[in-house]
This record gives structure tokens, C-alpha cells and sequence, in this order.
């Protein structure tokens, strides 16, 4: 059996624990309750892939830009200085609190300017943060459940290293 290619994330003691860090071209999905450094560890995986010149595309389904430009100060990365480079592509798409939901999302949309952005820039890795608050406003369960499909077949399709944040409200 051949060993899979891993990628660094960004801490050394995880990539210890994980044994070289994140699987190349698959999804890691990082769960945890609020604040739990979720975003953290993903800035983390960001900044290690633009510090080797490995282009990261980070979707923020929560925070505003501007917030994260803020929180990535906290573990000294400027985010604007990765943007400019070109190796980092930010991509809002985070609802306006006041928004209402009107019938059924889909990544659709989303999965296309993705796929532009990795066609256009080269992109090696994407970070999907607080996935969750996107497939909280659906009530349809099935709906949800097609949706999650889709992307996990772009994923796999797509063969980028994938990191998906997501809030986890249940005890583990």
C-alpha cells in the first residue's frame, strides 16, 4: 500500500500527531464548539501553504473579511500582504445579519467561483470556514443532505487538500 502524501499544518505537534499533517487532495473536517479555535487552526494551515508558495483559497461563511484580516493578526499573519501576493484568495460569503433565507441554497454558485479561482490562480488548497452557518438555513433535510453530497463529489473530483470548519454543539 502506498503511503499518502501529507501536507503540512501549520503545528508542529499536530503534524506529528497526524504523521506528516493533512492528507494531500483529500478534506479534513475540524469540529469543535464556539471558539474553540477552529479558525485558528486553519489560519495556521494557511499560513504554512503561503509561506511554501502553495496557493489557498478560504471561504468564510461567518467572519467579514475585515475580521478575519483582524483575527490573523492574533497569530501574526497579515492576511492583505498573503492577498496581494496572490497567494491567498478570500472569499466572502458570509450573509449580512439581517438577511432572509427565501428557499433552497445551493453551493452551486459558490462551487463555480471556486473552481475559477483554482483554474485562474492556481489554487493548491481551500479552507470552507463555518460551513455550518450555510447549511443551518436550510429546513430540508434531504435538501441539506444533496447539497453536502455535491460538494463532497467536488472535493473528491477536485482532489485539492480541503480543511472544513464547522461548529460541533454536541458533547463528544
Amino acid at each position: 500500500m502506498q503511503d499518502l502524501e501529507k501536507v503540512s499544518t501549520g503545528v508542529d505537534g499536530l503534524n506529528d500527531v497526524l504523521m506528516g499533517g493533512y492528507a494531500v487532495g483529500r478534506t479534513t473536517l475540524i469540529a469543535g464548539g464556539p471558539g474553540s479555535g477552529k479558525t485558528n487552526l486553519a489560519l495556521n494551515f494557511v499560513l504554512s501553504a503561503c509561506a511554501r508558495g502553495e496557493p489557498v483559497a478560504f471561504v468564510a461563511f461567518e467572519e467579514s473579511p475585515k475580521a478575519l484580516r483582524r483575527n490573523a493578526q492574533t497569530i501574526g499573519f497579515d492576511i492583505a500582504s498573503a492577498e496581494d501576493a496572490k497567494a491567498l484568495i478570500l472569499i466572502d460569503a458570509s450573509l449580512p445579519g439581517h438577511a432572509e433565507v427565501v428557499g433552497a441554497f445551493s453551493l452551486s454558485g459558490l462551487l463555480a467561483n471556486i473552481t475559477n479561482q483554482i483554474n485562474k490562480n492556481g489554487i493548491r488548497h481551500l479552507v470552507l470556514d463555518g460551513l455550518d452557518s450555510l447549511t443551518r438555513l436550510n429546513n430540508d433535510p434531504a435538501h441539506e443532505r444533496r447539497e453536502l453530497q455535491n460538494l463532497n463529489r467536488w472535493l473528491v473530483d477536485s482532489e485539492i487538500t480541503t480543511l472544513i470548519t464547522s461548529k460541533s454543539h454536541e458533547d463528544p
